[in-house]
């Protein structure tokens, strides 16, 4: 229903692109009529994603490794904060890794409802999950 939607939470968060009734990846292409760009800036995203970054971190159990590893997880909440779609964007080459970043989305759902200024009916989210070869562990990705 609206066009990609831009946004950015404390560490770099997650990335986000809204999805109307349409259910597009990139609803910009055949919405008839995308919100105008006064519209888009009354939503503010940072205090959704900051939350929405706290539950998947207390739900992210990775497990041991020896090596550096990256996932990236994409997901689809609705406006109610229900977890609708998820895969993976970007395998680690780890299936314990990878599977602990979908599950730590899992766990985390059900999320805040999405901001009322925003008037569609979903978000994507592009979201990454770090191992460094420290053991130290980070959660985020850039904003799109």
């Amino acid at each position: 229903m609206g066009p990609p939607v831009s946004a950015s939470a404390p560490s770099n968060g997650a990335g986000i692109q809204g999805s109307g009734a349409s259910g597009l990846a990139n609803p910009t292409q055949s919405a008839p009529n995308p919100p105008s760009v006064a519209a888009r800036a009354d939503v503010d995203w940072g205090p959704w994603l900051a939350a929405l970054q706290r539950k998947v971190e207390q739900n992210w159990i990775p497990g041991q490794t020896g090596t550096s590893r990256r996932t990236v997880v994409i997901f689809t909440v609705g406006r109610a904060g229900d977890l609708q779609s998820i895969r993976l964007g970007r395998t680690s080459g780890s299936q314990q890794t990878d599977d602990a970043a979908l599950t730590a989305i899992q766990r985390a759902a059900p999320f805040l409802p999405l901001p009322e200024a925003y008037e569609g009916n979903s978000v994507t989210i592009n979201f990454t999950f770090d191992i460094n070869v420290l053991g130290q562990l980070t959660v985020g990705g850039s904003a799109k």
